[in-house]
Formats: structure tokens, sequence, C-alpha cells
């Protein structure tokens, strides 16, 4: 356990069994070698059968190898091969020990048949016990997220609130300070509702709505996809649910299992990402079941499949600032600026309004400055057709467009107006070779 986390979920268990119930505990159940420790624990060695082996995610490939690693050690040293205690709670009522921190070891030691635990163990209350293993699991990216998702719903039942609205509407509550009277809630409800996600915030140290988002892809996605959801490693092929594709379920086929699962067995097969997923969603979400949307899924042709990207607010605030994406757009702006000034200047040559000695400065600034940007124009163009040039793959091409015909159009130039650029250019092999995300 970090010393972090010891220092965040350390203290007084309050109105639980006291330490001496605890030593005895452990006694009646067949612990050996207890002594006390700091922060109230316990270390001794624990039978297997007295802890709570709960089906929580592991990354089994980790396990067997920390299983393989144990026995080796064990054979070599003797004993059983542990290296590191297991942390364990006792929760008052309870006749097993919970497991707090070490699923992956438990794991191994099961694989390994062994009967005695190295252990370390302290008294907690529901609510700390879920808060301590939901903060530890972020040094578990792999099963990270089916772990705190299946975490979450659990500490809830222990909240006290969970008869009279699910966390869902507490965090909602929360986030946007509302009264709860739509719900029926009493103040004294939504205040105590309030403290305890600002709490878990803190605690989790993960924002309220993140958790709300997290719970939401869960209620629509099949259990057993959440439970087997694991982080894919770079490169490697795609074993199991990741949490963007789990993401993706939520958002174009929440709630229905099945085409989630034959989507999931198709991904895998292909070993799709998870644009290529979502572009596959999309194109079985109206089907009307299986058959027919494993009819579709056949007659997909996997080498030239696109994938669909989403649009999402981030990637158009990226859009938005960058170069790439924001020069078209700047110059419409632009375009349309200009455009509004010509007609108010075309709007006083009709009513043949005077030009006063005042004004003569002002237009004549503006004359400048229109001569100005048709040079900037001039240089951005040719800037542009550099750029197009040098990407690999592109076939030179004569006829002009793009910003030429835009300085035309903007300042009316007659035809015939010449204007200095250098060669575009267009690809002569798709967009793979150009840099092209489209």
């Amino acid at each position: 356990m970090s010393s972090e986390a010891k220092e965040r979920f350390s203290g007084d268990v309050v109105g639980g069994p006291s330490n001496a119930e605890l030593h005895q505990f452990l006694i009646d159940g067949g612990a050996v070698d207890i002594h006390f420790i700091e922060g109230g624990m316990m270390d001794c060695l624990v039978p297997a059968e007295l802890i709570d082996h709960e089906e929580v995610p592991v990354e089994e490939k980790w396990a067997s190898s920390l299983a393989k690693q144990m026995k080796g050690i064990a054979e070599a040293k003797g004993g059983t091969g542990q290296q590191q205690a297991i942390g364990l709670a006792l929760i008052e009522g309870e006749s097993a020990l919970r497991i707090v921190d070490g699923f992956h070891r438990d794991a191994a030691m099961k694989m390994n048949g062994v009967d005695m635990v190295h252990a370390t163990v302290r008294l907690m209350t529901w609510d700390e016990l879920y808060d301590q293993r939901i903060f530890t699991a972020k040094d578990h990216p792999h099963v990270r997220f089916s772990r705190v998702v299946q975490w979450m719903r659990e500490v809830w039942e222990h909240s006290g609130l969970s008869d009279e609205l699910s966390v869902q509407q507490a965090i909602l509550l929360y986030r946007f300070k509302s009264s709860g009277a739509k719900l029926g809630l009493s103040p004294e409800t939504v205040a105590k509702s309030n403290e305890w996600v600002a709490r878990k915030e803190k605690l989790w140290d993960m924002a309220a709505m993140t958790i709300h988002s997290h719970l939401k892809i869960a209620e629509d996605v099949d259990p057993a996809l959440i439970h087997s959801t694991r982080e894919k490693k770079h490169g490697k092929a795609l074993q199991a649910p990741t949490q963007s594709i789990i993401k993706v379920f939520s958002e174009t086929l929440p709630g229905n299992f099945a085409l989630q699962n034959l989507v999931m067995d198709t991904a895998m097969r292909e070993n799709l990402k998870s644009p290529q997923v979502y572009a596959l969603c999309l194109a079985v979400e109206k089907s009307d079941g299986v058959e027919s949307a494993s009819e579709i899924i056949s007659k997909i042709d996997w080498k030239t499949w696109e994938p669909v990207y989403k649009k999402t607010k981030a990637s158009a605030l990226r859009r938005a600032y960058d170069p790439r994406y924001k020069g078209d757009a700047v110059l419409d702006k632009a375009s349309n600026e200009i455009t509004k000034v010509r007609e108010r200047v075309e709007m006083i040559g009709e009513r043949d309004d005077e030009v006063t000695d005042e004004m003569l400065p002002m237009v004549d600034a503006a004359r400048q400055r229109a001569e100005g940007l048709i040079a900037e124009l001039g240089k951005l163009t040719a800037e542009l057709s550099e750029l197009i040039i040098v990407i690999p793959e592109i076939c030179p091409s004569w006829r002009s467009s793009g910003v030429v015909t835009r300085v035309a159009i903007v300042f009316a130039l007659a035809p015939g107006y010449c204007v200095v650029t250098t060669r575009l250019g267009a690809s002569i092999s798709g967009s793979a070779d150009t840099g092209s995300t489209r």
C-alpha cells in the first residue's frame, strides 16, 4: 500500500469492533504469527478459507506469471513464495475477511493451492473498504475501469441513500446544485447526498461527472463485457473490450447486449480499432437483430473498411486552433467582413454621397490596407502552394484555385488580372500518402 493511500485512509474506525475483537477473530479463524503493526493493523498468516475470494477483475496473464514466479521462489527458498502481504479488512458483522489490496496476489496463490496467506489486517467500515479499493485501482490501469465501476455501484448500497435515489441522480444533484424537489427529496437528504458525492470526489481523486460517465456506460453495456474490460497495450491484438470500445457501445447500441457481443466478437477477430468499431456499430445499429446484423458484417471488406471518428467538443476546439484546419475558416470570416465593407462603399457611391475632408484620410487608409491585404494573400498563396508540393505523392497541376480565387472574388478583380502564384498539386495515390485525415 502506498504511503499516500495510508495517509488518505488511515484513522480509527468509529462504532466498529475493537482491536481486541479483531485479534480474537483471527485466532478463532486459525490465523497464526499475529502481531500488531502501525496504524492499528495486524500482521499474520491467515487461512485462505477465512478470506472472501470475491469475483473481481484481474489480468489473467499477470496472475499466471505471478503464480509461476511465486512457485519458483518457493522451490528455491521454501515457503509460499509470497513476497508482499495482501491487505485485508474485517467489517463488523461479516464472517470473512475482505481483500483491500492484492487481488492478483490472491489469484496467484489460489492457482498454486496456497492455504496460508501472509496478510495485514485492519478494521474497516464498508465505506472505508470501497474508498481505498477505488483509490488504489489507479495503480492497475489494465483492469481499473471494470473494477471501479463494480465498486462504485456496490458502495452506494452502503450509503444509506440508495432507497431514495440512484448514485447517478445524486451526482447530478451535486453537479447542478439542484434542490431535489422534482425527486421528492427533503433538504436533509439532498444535503447528505451532496456531502457523500463531494467526499467521494476527493477521496477517489475523480471528478463527479467522470464518476457519472463511468456509471452511465456500465448501465448501458452488457455486465459481462464491463467485467472483462481491459486496457489494450499498444501494438497488441485486441483480446478484450477496452474502455473506449465500451463507451462506443453505450453511445450506439445502449442496452442491446446481443449486438454488443456480436460486434465485440467481430472486433477481436478482425483486430479493429475503436473508430472502426464505431463505424461497425453505426452499420448494424438499425438491424432487426443478430441475424440481419451478421449478414451486414459478412458483406464487409475489412481491407477497405473506413473508420468513423466521433465529433467531440474537444476535437472541435483543437480544429479551431489547429493551423491545418483554421486557415480556411479565418479567410471565410475575413471574406465576409470585406464584403460588408464593399457593400457600404458601393452604397455611398450609389447615393452619390460626398466624401468630406474628414472622411478622406480614412478612405485612403482603407485603400492602402486593401492593397496590403492583396500582397499578404499573394504571399500566403505561395506558401500554401509550397506546402502542398513538399507532401509526397503530389502531382503538379497548372490549375490554380483556393486563395487566389478568393482574392479575385473579395477584391472584385477584373478577368485577366495577374496574380503571381506557384503551381498547386493533386494527389495521385489517395489520401494515405498525403497525410489527409479524410
